[in-house]
């Protein structure tokens, strides 16, 4: 008897081992079928997703497929793209994650980067004349973590960026604030 229940336990580990070993084979092949074409170098233009990526993103194994990402892979991958569509289907990677040998930024590092590139020539005092932004300073708007970029507007960056400009510039993109809203001390 005992025998027969320690073949079964081996013949269970045995199986264990092998499903753990496929892992996330499914969703590597789902993300490729689905996602690829949003993922893929170059880095611009950053396209929005389909509905069948974002399904895809929404339930898959990440840190399963993080962990298949190597060097080579990102060679074809553009880590930026995909960090772009995680955050587009609503499952972003925390600050710090690593994923493959991209650890993924602090907050909103990335459109705090992409924000002063490509919308403070718009956005700086002094107060007039408003510009209206250029259409890559709106892809920025309407893809950016502002709540986040919100929180580190200081008394010192408000002496540089117009907050008047600022909130012309949201709403000329189309992602205006909402009356009442604070941005740094405005």
């Amino acid at each position: 008897m005992a025998k027969i229940l320690l073949r079964f336990i081996i013949v269970l580990a045995a199986v264990a081992v092998a499903t753990m070993a496929e892992g996330c084979d499914k969703d590597r092949e789902d993300m490729i079928r689905e996602c690829k074409k949003y993922e893929m170098f170059p880095a611009t233009p950053k396209i929005d997703p389909s509905p069948a990526c974002c399904a895809v993103w929404k339930r898959a194994d990440i840190p399963c497929l993080c962990k298949r990402v190597t060097k080579e892979v990102e060679k074809e991958w553009c880590m930026e793209k995909v960090i772009y569509v995680a955050k587009y289907c609503g499952k972003p990677f925390n600050p710090g994650y690593k994923c493959g040998m991209a650890t993924m930024a602090e907050g909103c590092d990335k459109d705090r980067e992409d924000m002063i590139r490509e919308c403070k020539k718009y956005e700086m005092f002094p107060a007039t004349p408003k510009i209206d932004p250029s259409p890559a300073c709106c892809a920025v708007w309407k893809r950016a973590d502002i709540p986040c970029l919100c929180k580190r507007v200081t008394k010192e960056v408000e002496k540089e960026w117009c907050m008047e400009k600022v909130i012309y510039v949201a709403k000329y993109c189309g992602k205006p604030f909402n009356p009442g809203y604070k941005c740094g001390s405005k």
